[in-house]
C-alpha cells in the first residue's frame, strides 16, 4: 500500500491516509487501496473495529484530489462518482464491522463524506469540516447531500452546502455531525479507547445492530422488520433460548411482552419463565402491542418449527 499506513491495536485496525503533502486528498488509487484493506479486514476475525485517521497534524482528508479529475468529461465524472460510492463510501456505511473516523484536522469535500460514511466520528478540537464543492461549480458527489441531511436535518444541510461554510469541531458536535471532541493530543487515544470498548462486544450482535440502524435510512426496507429478524436470529443463539425451543415455549404464556423480551435477553432470571400453559404459544398470542406482538408471533412460529424438528 503506497497511500495507507495500517496498525493493529488489540482488535482494532487503524488505517491512516498517508498523503500529508496533499493534505491526504483522496485519489482513485487511495480509494482502491482503502477498499482492498477493508475487504481483507472483513475476513480477519481478530479485527473487530476499524478506525480511520489522516497523516500529519493538518488534515484528516482535505477532499478529493482535484488534479486527477479536473479534465474529466461528464461521463468520466459520473463513472468516478459511482465507483467511489461502490468501492468506498457505501461500502463503509454498510460495512458489518464498526468504522470510526478520528477527524484530526480538515475534513472537507470527499474527506467529510468519508467521515459521514463512518458509523461514529470523533474530532480533534482543531478540526474544520465543510463542503466547498459549490465554489468549484459542482456538488458533493460521494453521498454528502444525503448523509449530512440525516445528521443535521434538511434546512441546516442546505445551508452548509449552499454557503460552503466550514464549521468548527465544537459546532459540528452541537450539530451532531461528530460524536465527541478532544484535544489534538488526546484524539487517537480516546478514539482507540472507544474502539476497544466496542470490540469487546459480540461481533455478531454488532453486525446485527449496525444493519438494523442503517436500514432505517433505506427507503426500500423496513427497519422495524429487519430489527425483529436480527433480534430473533441473535436471540436463538442464547442459552435462555434453548429453554424455549426444547418444548418449554408454554412457559412464556401469560407473561407481558416486555417480560418476554427481558427474559430472552437474559435480563430476568430463568425462573420468571415458570408460568403455566393456558392457550398454547403456537396457536394464540393475546398481545396487542407492536413490535412485541409481531416479535412473539415470529417466536411462536420458530418454536413450533423447531419443536417438530426435534
Amino acid at each position: 500500500m503506497t497511500n495507507l499506513l495500517t496498525e493493529i491495536h488489540g482488535n482494532v485496525l487503524l488505517i491512516t491516509i498517508n498523503r500529508p503533502d496533499k493534505l491526504n486528498a483522496l485519489n482513485l488509487s487511495t480509494i482502491e487501496e482503502i477498499h482492498t484493506t477493508l475487504n481483507q479486514s472483513l475476513h480477519n476475525n481478530s479485527i473487530k473495529v476499524i478506525v480511520f485517521t489522516g497523516a500529519g497534524p493538518k488534515a484528516f482528508i482535505a477532499g478529493a484530489d482535484i488534479a486527477e479529475f479536473a479534465n474529466f468529461s461528464v461521463e468520466q465524472g459520473s463513472e468516478m462518482s459511482k465507483n467511489g460510492h461502490d468501492l468506498l463510501f457505501n461500502y463503509i456505511e454498510n460495512f458489518p464491522k464498526p468504522v470510526i473516523a478520528a477527524v484530526n484536522g480538515f475534513a472537507l469535500g470527499g474527506g467529510l463524506e468519508l467521515a459521514l460514511s463512518c458509523h461514529i466520528r470523533i474530532a480533534s478540537a482543531n478540526a474544520k469540516l465543510g463542503f466547498p464543492e459549490l465554489n468549484l461549480g459542482v456538488i458533493p458527489g460521494y453521498g454528502g447531500t444525503q448523509r449530512l441531511s440525516h445528521l443535521v436535518g434538511k434546512g441546516k444541510a442546505i445551508e452548509l452546502i449552499l454557503t460552503t461554510d466550514m464549521v468548527s469541531a465544537d459546532e459540528a458536535h452541537k450539530l451532531n455531525i461528530v460524536n465527541a471532541v478532544y484535544a489534538p493530543e488526546e484524539l487517537l487515544d480516546k478514539t482507540l479507547e472507544m474502539a476497544n470498548k466496542i470490540a469487546l462486544k459480540s461481533p455478531i450482535a454488532l453486525k446485527a445492530a449496525l444493519k438494523s440502524i442503517i436500514t432505517n435510512y433505506n427507503k426500500q426496507q423496513n427497519g422495524f422488520e429487519i430489527e425483529i429478524e436480527e433480534w430473533l436470529i441473535r436471540a436463538s443463539s442464547r442459552a435462555d433460548w434453548s429453554l424455549v425451543v426444547r418444548g418449554k415455549a408454554r412457559d412464556l404464556d401469560g407473561m407481558t411482552s416486555s417480560s418476554v423480551i427481558l427474559a430472552l435477553y437474559g435480563k430476568l432470571p430463568v425462573r420468571f419463565l415458570s408460568l403455566p400453559l393456558r392457550s398454547g404459544l403456537g396457536s394464540k398470542i393475546c398481545i396487542r402491542t407492536w413490535p412485541a406482538a409481531k416479535l412473539l408471533s415470529h417466536l411462536a412460529y420458530i418454536c413450533s418449527v423447531r419443536s417438530h424438528a426435534t
